[in-house]
């Protein structure tokens, strides 16, 4: 199934030592912060797409745009909301 023009593959990485995940726009951890990120998974983001992981589309993807890297903390407990 093709992603929307709005949306991008990206891969998710987790860092249990730092209590963290992260994205990438590509298939390798050399663009996050330093340390021991392992890798979970790819999947599309955008602001229509459904995320398998708990986050707001429109930060991660201004992140994602600017940095090629999102990350957040495994147990970020803060509600939020979209404009969609």
């Amino acid at each position: 199934m093709p992603i929307p023009d709005d949306a991008q593959c990206v891969t998710l990485f987790k860092n249990a030592d730092a209590e963290m995940f992260g994205l990438t726009v590509n298939d390798s951890a050399a663009g996050l912060p330093p340390g021991a990120w392992e890798r979970v998974g790819c999947f599309a983001i955008g602001v229509q797409e459904i995320l398998p992981v708990d986050i707001p589309p429109e930060p991660a993807l201004r992140a994602l745009k600017a940095r090629g890297f999102y990350t957040w903390p495994m147990h970020d407990r803060q509600p939020y909301g979209t404009s969609q």
